[in-house]
């Protein structure tokens, strides 16, 4: 098994204006979009002086052959959230942050590394063979899929400015 990481994306936005609920459902609806299975991971809430602090994690996981998987983790983080009235609808003021962790596994049902002797022949053709073959066939698809989800939840953040 062999993980290699293609760029991650962070969105950070002081003091704006939002919704928590329609983030969450963007999320969830963006990670689908790119053909993850979505999984909710962990939510936190809790209260100090300034505001409410949440923090949530969402994963979506995609086996895309029978060689490698991509993988996606989206860390949101909300802090000093204050809830506001905007028209009539209840929104949340705050400051945002959101990292996007994609991960691609080679190998991902250890065929080659029954044995240490194959674990060292796969890494060693992946390394001097093929690593330009899997960047266009693996990493740089993924890397477009999260770029998506980046964009998607950059309009989410945006859309009550």
């Amino acid at each position: 098994m062999l993980d290699k990481k293609p760029d991650k994306r962070i969105l950070v936005m002081k003091n704006q204006i939002y919704s928590i609920k329609d983030m969450f459902k963007a999320i969830k609806k963006t990670i689908e979009a790119q053909d993850f299975i979505y999984h909710e991971k962990e939510q936190t809430f809790k209260q100090d002086q300034y505001g409410r602090q949440i923090t949530a994690d969402f994963t979506g996981s995609d086996e895309m052959d029978e060689f490698a998987s991509a993988e996606v983790l989206v860390k949101c983080k909300f802090s000093d959230v204050q809830e506001v009235k905007k028209g009539k609808k209840n929104l949340d003021h705050g400051d945002v942050e959101i990292l996007i962790l994609p991960k691609v596994t080679f190998d991902y049902k250890n065929n080659w590394a029954s044995s240490k002797f194959g674990e060292f022949l796969f890494k060693f053709w992946f390394d001097w063979f093929k690593d330009d073959d899997f960047k266009k066939k693996y990493l740089k698809p993924t890397q477009k899929r999260i770029n998506a989800i980046y964009e998607e939840l950059k309009k989410t953040v945006e859309y009550y400015q």
